[in-house]
């Protein structure tokens, strides 16, 4: 029998609440958050979330981050306000920037779903 929503909506909100900051990545993180870009104008971004539905929490805004040229974005990561990594989210679409200019995380969303055999 598969979870209802009475699991994975406070399962998904955990999950989102450790983390308030978001970060962007070349290439799949390791467990402490590698891959991270780095250059002149690029930040980690603050991040809130709403409420948990079907299993699904979004950002109530989308980050928005300057990436510097001669990048790849490819994932997303997420991060305690104390800095400790939380996870990473591969992006759907994955950007290459030849020249700096800005990426927008749209939408942020953290997910709780059942497992599979």
């Amino acid at each position: 029998m598969a979870f209802t929503n009475l699991a994975l909506n406070p399962a998904a909100t955990a999950g989102a609440g450790a983390a308030t900051m978001c970060s962007l990545h070349t290439a799949a993180p390791d467990g402490t958050g590698s891959n991270e870009l780095v250059g002149t104008g690029y930040a980690r971004q603050p991040v809130t979330w709403g409420t948990a539905s079907n299993g699904t929490v979004t950002a109530t805004t989308d980050p928005e981050f300057v990436v510097p040229g001669g990048q790849w974005v490819r994932w997303v990561g997420l991060w305690t306000s104390g800095g400790a990594w939380v996870g990473g989210i591969e992006l759907a679409t994955q950007v290459e920037y030849p020249a700096d200019g800005t990426y927008t995380v749209s939408p942020l969303r953290v997910i709780a779903a059942n497992p599979t055999a």
